[in-house]
């Protein structure tokens, strides 16, 4: 057996419960083994961890109330529960933790009002969201039939914590916020957003590891955009290329899921109907995307996935056939070469690596 690395998965099946689950993967072989399951949310959307303690984040549904929950990850694999906070919205989509441990940053796509919503949460000493002290409701729309109110999709922070970006699909707009650290409150950058490419619904995000350089990937319209930061609050698209193969005939085929691999050399996207995992080579001078290939992810309806620590091994969620499949990965040039290491996942909708 090679190097193991340990990761939870979230399934958002309400019917089934499902939870989140635990594997082990063999990075050597791509094998996965479950480990452990927990059933305290009923339908769960997005994982993340705190940056320095033991604590997995979910966000989800438990008893028809939307949340963030915390749970303490055990050694054996399995969690337990420490706590959970209303997200004041519907469908809580993405968590994020701030580099210091000290908040939680979650996106509602949705409300009452069909708009969605941030929130953001103190933790305590011990990682367990608190009460709520900012929620800004969003506002706007776009020109797609999806985009009739705002819909956050994603939050997240600059690697150099200066900046809180927000994934706006039913704007077409990346928010920019400034955060005061001790309060946790989000004030709006100057300008307050970067324009996307009009109907494309950006969706999710990753940065370059250099920092100065993240790539949005869109859903309406499979698009990539690659957005340059300058260090000090200066963000400007650069380049807006097409998540598909060239030559992808898909009729309904909508943006999923996207990482940069931990070299800096490929980006990586997931697409929803045309089920495939696509590969970009990163220009080293002008960090312009190139299509460098793709392959199938064996399954339907891929909405997340994620390359292990060391860029090894990709793991994929196909959603609608309930499994995981994991692919090797060609360091030097990129593609993805499939182990057929197929595991049973209820619905999975998230792939995050802990250890």
């Amino acid at each position: 057996m090679g190097d193991i690395r340990r990761m939870f998965v979230a399934c958002n099946d309400t019917s089934a419960r499902a939870g989140i689950l635990c594997f082990d993967l063999d990075v050597e072989t791509g094998a996965l083994r479950p480990v452990g399951e927990t059933r305290d949310i009923d339908s769960c959307l997005y994982l993340n961890r705190h940056p320095t303690l033991a604590v997995l984040y979910a966000t989800g549904v438990r008893e028809s109330v939307s949340v963030i929950q915390a749970f303490r990850i055990e050694q054996d694999g399995g969690l337990t529960w420490l706590g959970q906070q209303p997200t004041n919205g519907w469908e809580p989509c993405y968590v994020s933790i701030t580099p210091d441990g000290r908040h939680a940053l979650v996106v509602n796509y949705t409300g009452p009002e069909k708009a969605g919503s941030i929130v953001v949460f103190p933790l305590d000493r011990d990682g367990i969201p608190q009460p709520a002290t900012t929620w800004i409701q969003l506002e706007g729309n776009g020109v797609h039939q999806r985009q009739d109110a705002s819909h956050p999709h994603m939050i997240t922070l600059m690697p150099d914590g200066k900046f809180v970006l927000v994934t706006d699909l039913g704007t077409d707009r990346l928010m920019i916020y400034r955060m005061i650290p001790q309060t946790g409150q989000l004030e709006p950058h100057t300008p307050p957003y970067l324009e996307i490419q009009t109907g494309s619904g950006p969706r999710h995000l990753d940065f370059h590891p250099d920092r100065r350089v993240l790539f949005v990937m869109s859903e309406l319209e499979p698009v990539i955009t690659v957005i340059s930061y300058d260090g000090e609050g200066r963000f400007e698209v650069v380049d807006t290329v097409p998540a598909l193969p060239p030559e992808a005939q898909t009729p309904v085929n909508l943006g999923a899921d996207i990482h940069v691999a931990p070299s800096g050399r490929f980006v990586y996207v997931s697409n929803r109907g045309h089920n495939s995992l696509c590969v970009f080579a990163i220009d080293p001078v002008t960090n312009a995307l190139s299509y460098a290939g793709h392959h199938t992810t064996l399954g339907d309806w891929p909405r997340g996935f994620a390359l292990d620590p060391s860029g090894q091994v990709l793991v994929v969620a196909n959603q609608r056939t309930d499994d995981l499949y994991s692919f090797i990965v060609d360091l030097a040039a990129g593609r993805l070469m499939a182990t057929h290491h197929r595991i049973a996942a209820a619905t999975p909708v998230c792939v995050m690596f802990v250890a």
